[in-house]
């Protein structure tokens, strides 16, 4: 009898230790929620210093003059007046 108790009590010790080390909400799943909990803490940030970035352009550009968006639209939109003919030059490498 004592010997199938403790037969008993050592699978369930085992079992425990399987949920503690190996299972779900184990030891290993919890560090590895820290670690991604610690990488989403870092894209945060990156995000907030990319928004900040757009903010502080959006402010230069209310402030600028027509001639300096017209300027910023052509170099990063392409921009071309009625007026005016495009020509695009390719360099063959």
């Amino acid at each position: 009898m004592k010997h199938a108790l403790a037969i008993v009590l050592g699978l369930m010790l085992l079992g425990l230790q399987y949920r503690l080390w190996v299972g779900v909400g184990s030891l290993a799943d919890v560090h590895r929620m820290h670690v991604q909990a610690e990488q989403l803490r870092e894209d945060i940030d990156e995000a907030k210093a990319r928004n900040a970035a757009v903010a502080a352009e959006i402010d230069a550009l209310k402030g600028a003059d027509a001639d300096a968006l017209e300027a910023l639209a052509r170099r990063q939109l392409g921009l071309v007046r009625e007026s005016e003919e495009f020509f695009l030059v390719v360099n063959e490498p």
